[in-house]
């Protein structure tokens, strides 16, 4: 699996995510008109470039990396994501932070989980230490839907006890939206309101290459 943009190839790396202790937090972007109401959970897909030996290299580039980011929005008819289903049943048995647990494998590109023509593009970093200014980011307009019960499942894994040796939960692990620093923003669709604060009413496309695993 590849993706082609902007006159370079990427190639995937690892797929994470971010999420919050309650379904009014937890995202780190937003596409909601007002900026401080954020998603409860948000998934990136983490591409390197092919261009650079590995992502130590890219990560000193300023088109090391690509990342596509899809928001989350709780389902409150009690439906699960198919996609987050892939290995939730392996949730259990992360007892604790650095645990590994293999999983089947997965065709990756059944992570692209909304339609894809419609998205937000910036030059931006990581969004965790050291917060490289390595990053091409694709943040798609839509959202994909996550169960309740699959939020809870998320919000008891646990990573590494405090001092007292109490069990300490995967919370809260999202950077707070940040100010655009002179960045434009881009977007691949037409005009929409200004309420919405989209910078710069600009058509980019993105060329998306994929290439099944055999």
């Amino acid at each position: 699996m590849s993706v082609k943009a902007f006159g370079k190839t990427f190639r995937p790396w690892q797929i994470h995510w971010h999420w919050g202790a309650t379904d009014a937090v937890g995202s780190e972007h937003t596409m909601k008109i007002d900026a401080t109401i954020l998603h409860p959970a948000e998934m990136h897909f983490v591409h390197v470039n092919t261009a650079y030996k590995d992502v130590t290299e890219a990560l000193t580039k300023s088109d090391g990396l690509m990342v596509f980011g899809t928001a989350f929005e709780v389902d409150h008819s009690g439906k699960n994501n198919s996609f987050v289903y892939k290995f939730q049943k392996l949730l259990k048995n992360i007892t604790l932070g650095k645990t590994n647990v293999d999983m089947d494998s997965f065709e990756l590109h059944d992570a692209f989980m909304v339609p894809t023509d419609k998205f937000f593009h910036y030059q931006g970093s990581l969004t965790t230490p050291p917060c490289s200014e390595a990053v091409q980011w694709v943040v798609f307009d839509a959202h994909s839907n996550i169960s309740h019960a699959q939020m809870v499942e998320l919000r008891s894994l646990r990573g590494d006890t405090n001092m007292t040796g109490t069990p300490k939960y995967l919370n809260n692990n999202y950077r707070p939206i940040q100010h655009l620093n002179g960045r434009t923003i881009y977007r691949s669709f037409g005009a929409v309101s200004s309420a919405s604060k989209i910078v710069a009413p600009l058509f980019i496309v993105l060329m998306v290459s994929i290439i099944r695993f055999i």
